[in-house]
């Protein structure tokens, strides 16, 4: 009998680590994905292996959905400058992770209560009422529950609230509506479910998933290269600027020296002199930077740093 239990708890142990592993290397291929500050990604389907898994294996797999989450999430949000921030950033993780674990319980809630058989895929009806609810209802959880955590965590705006919002939930409904079904048809192996046929669903979904990585991809590239030019502007005006204002007074110098040297006069053109020259230099040390360091940087960033620039 005791044996029996344990090769019982060894089993749902082994399935625990399973999940676990599963979400996480899809979760981690998918954050190259991401949108800064690195939680939201436009596809997500360790959503759809959440689901199946729960779908598979019951309600009791969730600690692995919430162990695979917390893997992934902890290396983007741990702050380790004190006691108070660690705690903070674990804090955020577990509960980025117990949304996700609920997001699959309620779809698997959802698939129990509408569809007659949600892991076979037959019919039309029921293929529908998977795909709606599995997808665009029940990944109403995680992108609510995730972003309001963001939010409270004071790791984004309340005004960039909607975009990251929307990220998500349409990430993790992507994920569900392309892997779910992808899963179940070579896991769950459903009745007339043939090799022929596993293959016609799953082909599709794999060649429209790699045309939307593609998309994000260029994407993603067009707006770096949209942001370095605007950086590229930027401090080309501010340079300008800088080099006007410190020729000019470099020019006037020498005759407020000579009309009104004092000693106090006199320690205060010297610092005005240099205050300039450390302005001057700051293109030099831009383009010394080189602009892969300021590829990432958001249009708040770059408002900020111009500013700077200028003051």
């Amino acid at each position: 009998m005791r044996s029996r239990s344990t090769l019982h708890l060894a089993e749902r142990l082994v399935e625990l680590i399973a999940v676990a592993a599963a979400y996480y290397a899809v979760g981690r291929l998918s954050l190259l994905l991401a949108i800064p500050p690195g939680y939201a990604t436009a596809v997500w389907p360790a959503s759809g292996i959440a689901l199946a898994a729960t779908l598979l294996r019951g309600y009791r797999i969730w600690p692995g959905i919430l162990l695979g989450s917390f893997l992934i999430n902890v290396w983007t949000s741990l702050d380790t400058g004190s006691a108070t921030s660690i705690f903070k950033s674990i804090f955020l993780v577990v509960s980025i992770g117990a949304g996700a674990s609920l997001q699959a319980i309620v779809g698997a809630l959802l698939m129990s209560r509408f569809v007659r058989h949600p892991t076979a895929l037959m019919g039309e009806k029921d293929v529908f009422k998977f795909l709606l609810l599995g997808g665009p209802i029940s990944c109403l959880v995680n992108a609510t529950w995730g972003v309001t955590s963001l939010l409270f965590a004071g790791v984004i705006q309340p005004a960039d609230y909607l975009l990251h919002w929307w990220t998500w939930w349409l990430g993790d409904t992507i994920g569900v509506i392309a892997f779910t079904p992808l899963v179940l048809i070579w896991a769950a192996k459903p009745q007339g479910a043939s090799l022929r046929r596993q293959i016609s669903v799953s082909l599709p979904v794999c060649l429209t998933f790699a045309l939307v990585v593609l998309c994000f991809v260029y994407t993603s590239a067009w707006e770096q290269n949209r942001i370095e030019a605007e950086f590229e502007r930027r401090t080309d005006k501010v340079f300008q600027e800088l080099e006007d204002n410190f020729d000019n007074y470099i020019e006037e110098l020498p005759r407020q020296i000579n009309s009104f040297i004092t000693p106090i006069i006199l320690p205060q053109a010297i610092f005005f002199t240099l205050f300039y020259y450390e302005k001057y230099c700051i293109k030099v040390q831009l383009h010394m930077a080189g602009y892969q360091s300021f590829s990432t940087l958001t249009k708040d960033q770059l408002n900020l740093l111009y500013k700077l620039c200028k003051s």
